[in-house]
């Protein structure tokens, strides 16, 4: 049941069947059935319909920023629990722990910002003394972090400057601007930039002159619309209706990552800018919702 209700499926009474056969008009009043609240271990949880409405409006991954080290010796569920992990954002490590090196001190998930980023697993019968005085680990059984899943609980770090939790996340400048910017971004950011909580800097040119807009911080993945929409399914032509946006420089193939289509086939014929484990930062996605993930607009006008 757990597995279910952290798919975010939507879980109706069984009365609503037996209703339903005394009374047909009872299908369309499934809403009226939904299962609110659950008891795991004891303990009531009134998170069910959150977590379906959270799967269906693409929030952003419940795990996001998470390392989850199993140290059960060969844990029969392990499929199922990775599959939970991997579902909300996080990174399941069975067969070894991540290196403690490449986690920086004060470094938390950006939703749990009282939590480290390594969940260890156990099951009670591990010697945990290495774990319990390094803030960068947080220890739950099996139970504990069914729990703390079920209790959706979020604590959001609202650091100016979170602490970025791998310090080799990093990327060049250089190479997250195209070449006619790249001395503006240097001069500006140096000579590296953070890629996993890198900010969004959309640059448009007018005469000659580069204008920055709306830089931000947000988790891989999320970013803003910009102007442009393709003509031509599949060509790479855009029409920009803002007056100055002008060629597609801003297309280099090193930082923009244009497909026409997503994993499941659907055409993307507008254009985002967002923060990826990836250099690019500009993207195709679908005109009509952009996968639900899109923070906003970049607008800009020519002043006459």
């Amino acid at each position: 049941m757990v597995f279910w209700i952290l798919s975010g499926v939507i879980i109706v009474r069984d009365t609503w069947l037996s209703d339903c056969l005394k009374n047909e008009k009872l299908i369309e009043k499934d809403s009226a059935y939904l299962v609110e609240r659950v008891r795991y271990k004891g303990t009531i949880y009134d998170t069910v319909i959150q977590w379906s409405n959270a799967m269906a409006k693409g929030a952003m991954p419940y795990l996001y920023g998470v390392y989850v080290a199993v140290l059960i010796p060969e844990y029969p569920s392990l499929v199922t629990l990775a599959t939970i992990v991997t579902t909300h954002g996080g990174i399941i490590c069975s067969e070894t722990l991540p290196n403690r090196q490449n986690f920086k001190p004060d470094s938390h998930p950006y939703l749990h910002a009282h939590l480290g980023p390594i969940f260890i697993m156990h099951d009670g019968n591990q010697n945990l003394d290495a774990f319990r005085t390094d803030a960068v680990y947080s220890l739950f059984t099996v139970d504990e972090f069914s729990g703390f899943m079920l209790k959706r609980a979020i604590n959001v770090d609202t650091r100016t400057d979170p602490v970025p939790i791998n310090p080799k996340d990093y990327v060049k400048t250089e190479d997250s601007a195209p070449p006619s910017w790249q001395q503006q971004f240097i001069a500006k950011f140096g000579k590296v930039v953070e890629l996993a909580l890198r900010a969004i800097h959309v640059f448009q040119q007018q005469d000659e002159q580069t204008q920055e807009k709306a830089p931000t911080t947000l988790p891989d993945w999320q970013g803003v619309w910009i102007d442009g929409k393709r003509e031509t399914p599949g060509i790479n032509i855009y029409t920009w209706s803002d007056g100055y946006t002008k060629g597609y420089e801003a297309f280099e193939k090193k930082w923009a990552r244009i497909s026409g289509v997503d994993h499941e086939g659907l055409i993307q014929d507008c254009l985002v800018v967002s923060t990826v484990p990836s250099q690019e930062i500009l993207h195709d996605v679908d005109c009509e919702y952009g996968a639900g993930i899109q923070h906003g607009v970049v607008c800009g006008y020519k002043l006459e």
